[in-house]
C-alpha cells in the first residue's frame, strides 16, 4: 500500500504526519473488515499449527486484534502462537480478541511483545485466566516483553500466579522494563516461586 503524503503548502509537518496515521489505521480497518468477509475457515485454517503475526511500528490496532482472534477462533490446532504489536495504537481491549481464544489451543509456546503501548493491568489479568484453564502439561515456553506499558504489580503477579501451575515450562521470558508501577514485590514473587520449587529450567526477567 502507498498513502500519499498531504500537500505541505496547506498543512503543518506535524499535522500531515497525524493525518497519514489516521489514513493507515482506517485502511488496517478495511482490510480487516474485507478479510472478516472472505476468510473462509474451514479450508484456510483447518491444520493451522504455528501463526506468527508482526505488526510491529505499523498502524495496527483493535481492529487487528479482531482480526487475529477470528483466525485463532477457527484453527484450534494452533501450537506456537506470536505477536509483534510494539509501538502500535492497540489496546486491552482489543487483545481481549485474542486472549479469549487462547485456552481452546493446544500451544506450547506463546510470544507476546507489546512494548511502548499503553497495555495495562487488564490484558495480564485476562491472560492470566486464559493460562489458568489450560491444559497444564502442554505449555513449554512463554515470552511476554512489554517494556514501557501500563502495567503494574497487581498484573504481574497474577500472571506469575498463573504461570506457576504450569510445571512443564521450560523458558520463561519476561521484560518489565521502564514501568514504575513494577516493583520490588514483582521480583519478590519471582523469588518466591523458586524457593517453593517450581521446576522451570530457565527464567530470564528484567526489572529496570
Amino acid at each position: 500500500l502507498m498513502i500519499r503524503r498531504p500537500p505541505r503548502s496547506t498543512q503543518s509537518r506535524s499535522s500531515a504526519a497525524s493525518d497519514v496515521y489516521k489514513r493507515q489505521g482506517m485502511i488496517m480497518e478495511d482490510l480487516a473488515v474485507d478479510l472478516l468477509k472472505t476468510l473462509n475457515p474451514l479450508t484456510k485454517f483447518r491444520s493451522l499449527v504455528s501463526l506468527d503475526l508482526n505488526f510491529s511500528y505499523s498502524p495496527f490496532n483493535d481492529e487487528g486484534c479482531r482480526v487475529a482472534g477470528y483466525i485463532l477462533r477457527h484453527s484450534r490446532t494452533v501450537a506456537f502462537f506470536k505477536l509483534w504489536a510494539s509501538s502500535t495504537a492497540v489496546t486491552d481491549v482489543g487483545l481481549a480478541h485474542i486472549i479469549s481464544e487462547l485456552h481452546f489451543l493446544p500451544l506450547r509456546e506463546i510470544l507476546l511483545t507489546l512494548n511502548d503501548t499503553q497495555i495495562g493491568d487488564k490484558t495480564l489479568i485476562m491472560l492470566s485466566k486464559a493460562l489458568a484453564q489450560m491444559k497444564i502439561s502442554q505449555l513449554s515456553e512463554f515470552q511476554l516483553p512489554i517494556r514501557n506499558s501500563g502495567i503494574s504489580d497487581l498484573g504481574v503477579i497474577a500472571l506469575l500466579d498463573a504461570l506457576s501451575l504450569h510445571s512443564s515450562l521450560q523458558k520463561v521470558f519476561f521484560d518489565f522494563g521502564y514501568v514504575e508501577k513494577v516493583t520490588d514485590k514483582s521480583a519478590k514473587k519471582i523469588i518466591d516461586l523458586f524457593t517453593s520449587g517450581i521446576q522451570w529450567e530457565e527464567i530470564i526477567c528484567y526489572l529496570e
